[in-house]
């Protein structure tokens, strides 16, 4: 992926406007992730504490496990909340 940065920046964008819109959505409980399917990637966002997202990018037609997704994703998530 030739423009991480850039793609990082702008999905990190969609995040921040659910933060700002969360209100809306509050009898549905928290959002667990964002999935954002796209034509040859698909992104999936996700929190981590109050000022990070963690950002997951796959190519289509490469399977994904979202249960092991997760449980990599909660491991990752205790790490950064034990510093």
């Amino acid at each position: 992926m030739e423009n991480f940065i850039s793609m990082a920046e702008a999905a990190s964008d969609y995040w921040r406007l659910y933060l700002r819109l969360r209100n809306h959505y509050s009898e549905f409980g928290e959002l667990t992730y964002c999935m954002l399917v796209h034509e040859r990637y698909q992104l999936i966002l996700t929190s981590c504490g109050d000022d990070m997202v963690f950002i997951t990018a796959c190519e289509k037609g490469h399977e994904l496990n979202l249960s092991d997704w997760n449980i990599r994703i909660n491991q990752l998530r205790l790490i950064l909340e034990a510093e």
